[in-house]
C-alpha cells in the first residue's frame, strides 16, 4: 500500500456540465475554465477550476441512474448519494441530539437494520445507549440527529442500488445499478472552488481529500486489516524540508491516537529554528509578516519562494490590505481576493445602491441575491422600461406595476425588496456608524439568512468574510471618530474600499507573494512559509472541536508545517476579531506540541493600539441594532512628515507619507527611489 490521494477520479470522457450549459470531456478542462456548481438548496453557479488531477487506474464503479445517466468512477471517488426519505423514515446517530424520527439522512457507510419502536421507522446505525449487554437499542431521548435535504458523502464503491443522487437539475436520480468494471486508463479530477463540486455525465459530484469534504481516514487506518497480505511501504524519506521542520511535524502528528505512525527524515541536514511569535493583534501580525517579507525580499528571496498559510479565508483580509499598503504584490491561490469575493461584491454593492439608487450595475447584481422571485426575464422587463422611458431603475422598480408585461408574483416581490431598500436609505441618510448599516442590510434583505439556510461550509466561510467585511466598516468608524477634520460617509467609506481594492489590481513579471489557505497547501512547498493565526479557536478551528475534528486539524497541521522547505514562521496573536468579536486568545495546542528546542520563540511587548482598532460587534441575528464601537488612543507615530531618516541598506532618506497599518513611505536621495516600510520592523533610524 501506498497512501497517496490521486484514486479519487472519473474515466477520460466523461462530460462535465460548464458555466454556460455546454458540455466538455473532464480531460479537456483547463485550471481557469468556469463549470457549472451546485450552490445548495437546488440552484447552480458558475465555480472556477483551480486544479486539475490526472492519473491511471485499473479498477473502476460504474453507476447507471434510472434516467439512464451512466457515470463511471475510481471506487473512492466521493458522490453525493443516500436514501430518499419518503418511504420510510431513517435516523442518524449525531452527539447532544435528541429524538427527532421525523427528520434526518442516514450513512451509507453505517448500515445495519434494527428496528426501532414502531413499523415506521429504521435506523441504519448502532446508537450507543450505554446500556450494559445491550447494542443498537434506543430510548425516547435518545442522541439522534435531525438533518435536511442534504446527502451523505459516499464513495462510488459503498453506493448502493436503490439511493439516490442529486442530478443537474437539482432533483433526486435514483440509482439504478452499480457494477465493477475494468478501466485501465487515464482518469481525471478537478478541484473547483469555492463549491468543491461539479456536474459529471448530468450527475452533481464531489472529491477532496480532506475530512471536511467527505474523506474517512478510516480507510487507510484499518486498510492492513480489510487486505491483511498488503505490503505497506512507508515513504518516510523527504527531499525538501529541513531535519527541523520534519521533526516539528513529527512531533505534532505524534499526538493523533488515529494514524499510521511513520517519522519524517531527510539529508539535507538541520537547519534553522521553527520562528514563533506573538503578536498583539491580527494587526501587529499582518505588520510582522509583511516586514519580514520586505526584509526577505531586501535580501534578495524572490517573491515567489514565500507562501503565508491561514486557517480560513477571513483571516487573510487585514494581511492583504498590509501587503497593499506596504506595495507587496501577491496572489491568493485556491480562492479569491478578499474585496472580489461574490459575497463581498454583493455587500458592497447593496451599501453602493443606498448611496447612489441610479448605479443600474449594482442594483441589478443585488435585485435577486439571496433569491427572492425577481428572475432574469422580469429584470430585462424592469431595464428595457428604464431604457424606453428614461426612468431610473430604482424609479422604476418602486413602481413595478407601470413595467408592461411584468407577472403579478414578479411585482410583489419587487415591492418588498424596495420597501426594504427605502427604510435602509432612510437610515444611511441618517449618516449612522457604517459597521452598524452594512450589519443591518445584510440582515434586513435576508442575505444573511439565505447563507445560514444553507448550513454547508462553503456558506459558513462566506459568513465569516461578511464578519470580517464589518470589521472592516468598524476599523473605519474608529478611525474617522478620532479625526474630527474628517467627515466619515458611506461615501468615503465606498472610496477607501475602492482604492484598496485598485491599488490591489496590477501585474507583476517579479513573481508573487503567494496565500492561501492550509485546505489548498497539499502537494506545494516553498523555501519560506508563514502560518498565522495560531490560536485555540482559530487554528485549531472552533467548529472543528465542537465536531469532534482535533485530529483532523491536527492532520491540517502536519501539512502546513512540511509545506516549509527551509524557514518556517508560526505566529498567533495574543487578541483578535474573530466572527465579529474582540476575543483574546491562547497559543494554539499545536504550537506546544512543538518541542522548545525546536523553536526561536519571541513575544511583542504590549503597547498602545497604533491606527485603527474597533471592538467587536455583536454579529449574532437579534443582537443590538447599532455596533458599539470605542476608540483606543493611537500611540504617537513612529516617524512624521519631512523626517529625514536613513537606512543601513538605501541610505539616507526623507519621509513623504504615513499610512494606516503603520506604514511609512520614505524618498531615498542616493538612488531617488520611494519606498513603503513597516515602521515597526525595518532598520530605520531618525539622522
Amino acid at each position: 500500500m501506498v497512501v497517496g490521494d490521486d484514486a479519487q477520479c472519473l474515466v477520460a470522457g466523461t462530460l462535465v456540465t460548464m458555466a454556460d450549459g455546454s458540455r466538455r470531456p473532464i480531460e479537456d478542462i483547463r485550471v481557469g475554465d468556469e463549470v457549472r456548481s451546485g450552490h445548495g438548496l437546488g440552484s447552480f453557479a458558475p465555480a472556477s477550476v483551480v486544479r486539475v488531477h490526472r492519473s491511471v487506474a485499473r479498477d473502476g464503479v460504474a453507476i447507471t441512474m434510472r434516467s439512464g445517466r451512466r457515470l463511471l468512477s475510481t471506487p473512492e471517488h466521493t458522490h453525493f448519494a443516500g436514501y430518499e426519505l419518503e418511504a420510510s423514515v431513517a435516523v442518524r446517530h449525531v452527539p447532544n441530539r435528541r429524538f427527532a424520527p421525523d427528520l434526518g439522512h442516514i450513512s451509507a457507510r453505517e448500515m445495519r437494520p434494527n428496528p426501532v419502536a414502531g413499523p415506521d421507522l429504521c435506523v441504519f446505525c448502532t446508537v450507543e445507549t450505554h446500556i450494559r449487554g445491550r447494542t443498537g437499542g434506543v430510548r425516547p431521548a435518545a442522541r439522534l440527529g435531525a438533518g435536511g435535504q442534504a446527502l451523505p458523502f459516499t464513495p462510488a464503491a459503498l453506493v448502493r442500488p436503490g439511493m439516490v443522487m442529486f442530478g443537474e437539475h437539482g432533483g433526486y436520480d435514483v440509482v439504478e445499478s452499480v457494477e465493477r468494471v475494468a478501466i485501465n486508463a487515464p482518469v481525471y479530477d478537478l478541484d473547483v472552488e469555492p463549491t468543491h463540486n461539479f456536474i459529471a455525465g448530468g450527475i452533481i459530484t464531489h472529491n477532496s481529500i480532506y475530512g471536511f469534504r467527505g474523506a474517512d481516514i478510516k480507510n487507510i487506518l484499518e486498510f492492513e486489516d480489510a487486505f491483511p497480505d498488503a505490503h505497506v511501504v512507508k515513504l518516510e524519506q523527504n527531499y525538501r524540508s529541513t531535519q527541523t521542520i520534519l521533526d516539528a511535524a513529527n512531533a505534532v502528528i505524534r499526538n493523533n491516537r488515529a494514524q499510521k505512525p511513520k517519522s519524517l527524515w531527510t539529508e539535507l541536514g538541520r537547519g534553522d529554528p521553527i520562528k514563533v511569535r506573538e503578536l498583539e493583534d491580527e494587526h501587529a501580525e499582518a505588520r510582522y509578516v509583511t516586514g519580514e517579507i520586505q526584509r526577505l525580499l531586501d535580501d534578495g528571496v524572490s517573491r515567489a519562494e514565500i507562501a503565508v498559510f491561514y486557517r480560513t479565508n477571513a483571516q487573510s483580509r487585514v494581511l492583504q490590505d498590509t501587503l497593499v499598503r506596504a506595495d507587496v504584490p501577491y496572489q491568493v491561490i485556491g480562492g479569491t481576493k478578499f474585496y472580489e469575493r461574490a459575497e463581498i461584491k454583493d455587500a458592497i454593492a447593496y451599501l453602493t445602491a443606498l448611496i447612489n439608487p441610479q448605479d443600474a450595475g449594482a442594483f441589478t447584481r443585488i435585485v435577486n441575491s439571496p433569491r427572492r422571485g425577481i428572475g432574469s426575464t422580469s429584470l430585462s422587463k424592469v431595464l428595457a422600461y428604464t431604457n424606453t422611458t428614461g426612468t431610473s431603475i430604482w424609479d422604476a422598480a418602486s413602481e413595478p406595476e407601470q413595467v408592461p408585461g411584468l407577472g403579478t408574483p414578479a411585482v410583489k416581490a419587487l415591492r418588498r425588496f424596495m420597501g426594504i431598500l427605502h427604510v435602509l436609505r432612510e437610515r444611511a441618510e441618517a449618516n449612522p456608524p457604517i459597521s452598524a448599516l452594512l450589519k443591518e442590510t445584510l440582515q434586513e434583505t435576508g442575505y444573511l439568512e439565505a447563507l445560514e439556510a444553507e448550513r454547508t461550509i462553503e456558506a459558513q466561510g462566506r459568513i465569516e468574510n461578511l464578519e470580517e467585511l464589518v470589521n472592516v466598516a468598524g476599523e473605519y468608524d474608529v478611525m474617522t471618530a478620532a479625526e474630527p477634520e474628517r467627515e466619515a460617509s458611506l461615501a468615503d467609506f465606498l472610496q477607501q474600499i475602492a482604492l484598496l481594492s485598485d491599488a490591489d489590481d496590477r501585474s507583476d513579471d517579479q513573481g508573487l507573494v503567494t496565500l492561501m489557505t492550509l485546505h489548498n497547501a497539499k502537494g506545494l512547498e516553498y523555501p519560506i512559509v508563514f502560518m498565522i493565526g495560531c490560536e485555540e479557536g482559530v487554528f485549531p478551528h472552533s467548529r472543528a472541536l465542537d465536531e469532534g475534528g482535533l485530529e483532523e486539524e491536527r492532520r491540517l497541521c502536519y501539512v502546513g508545517i512540511t509545506r516549509a522547505e527551509l524557514d518556517l514562521y508560526v505566529t498567533y496573536a495574543r487578541t483578535r476579531n474573530v466572527f465579529g468579536a474582540r476575543s483574546f486568545g491562547a497559543p494554539s495546542r499545536f504550537i506546544s506540541e512543538i518541542p522548545v528546542e525546536l523553536t526561536d520563540r519571541e513575544q511583542q511587548q504590549p503597547r498602545g493600539l497604533a491606527g485603527i482598532r474597533a471592538r467587536a460587534t455583536t454579529w449574532a441575528r437579534g443582537g443590538d441594532d447599532a455596533a458599539s464601537w470605542d476608540a483606543q488612543p493611537a500611540a504617537a507615530p513612529a516617524f512624521r512628515l519631512g523626517e529625514d531618516v536613513s537606512h543601513p541598506k538605501f541610505g539616507e532618506g526623507v519621509v513623504t507619507g504615513l499610512e494606516p497599518g503603520g506604514i511609512v513611505v520614505i524618498r531615498f536621495s542616493q538612488d531617488g527611489s520611494e519606498r513603503k516600510m513597516v515602521a515597526d520592523l525595518a532598520p530605520i533610524s531618525r539622522r
